[in-house]
């Protein structure tokens, strides 16, 4: 039955639509193989540390993806975030793991949607690339530590002061975070850093502990 499911829908490469027969791979080879990786390492001299740490006293980050529009990237984060594709998290967690696998922590977090999108979705898109990792890292995988209280409008139009101001109070933390010392918190894409560090700013006034923050990519 599979067989003949595939023939009629195959399974396509998210970037070129080439026919993959491998069903957990998201790209071909050749797409694959022209990823734009950032090589940083999980520390405290790439762009994205430095983004964040900007207003969120963050211990390291680092992104794994160079997210432009029309690329590769781009369309992996899409399909992720729009069209349910578990299988691209765990092709993320894969590639995150060589990066944060050098350090040690007592817990993941991932960005938590807001309820509404969580209704109309139906889902998380940085949730299976978190419960992948956290499998593979063999470190606990906790989503219901942090809650969304306030939704994301479109920041399109905003400068970066105004995006922070508008997620001021956005997360409620939970007071079983006092348990913890070390925390990797992960998110798709890093913009502004406005998302990450509202909520990494919440994390700390609960309790004063690391953070490192992962995402699948950063904009350029």
């Amino acid at each position: 039955m599979r067989g003949v499911f595939d023939y009629i829908f195959p399974h396509r490469c998210v970037n070129c639509s080439k026919i993959i027969h491998q069903r957990d791979m998201p790209l071909c080879l050749i797409c694959y193989a022209n990823l734009p990786f950032t090589h940083w390492e999980m520390d405290d001299k790439n762009i994205s540390y430095e983004l964040i740490r900007k207003s969120a006293a963050i211990e390291k980050g680092t992104s794994i993806l160079l997210y432009q529009h029309g690329n590769a990237v781009q369309k992996l984060v899409m399909a992720n975030k729009y069209f349910n594709q578990p299988h691209i998290g765990d092709f993320m967690a894969e590639l995150a793991f060589p990066i944060v696998s050098k350090h040690e922590y007592d817990l993941i977090l991932c960005i938590p949607s807001h309820p509404r999108t969580l209704r109309q979705r139906g889902y998380n898109q940085v949730e299976r690339f978190s419960e992948k990792l956290s499998e593979k890292m063999n470190i606990k995988f906790d989503k219901h530590l942090l809650k969304r209280t306030k939704r994301r409008d479109s920041q399109t139009h905003r400068n970066r002061t105004e995006r922070y101001d508008s997620l001021a109070n956005a997360f409620q933390v939970s007071d079983d975070i006092q348990q913890y010392e070390n925390i990797l918190l992960l998110d798709d894409v890093l913009t502004s850093g406005a998302t990450l560090s509202s909520c990494c700013q919440s994390i700390l006034n609960k309790k004063d502990l690391k953070i490192s923050v992962l995402t699948m990519a950063k904009v350029m």
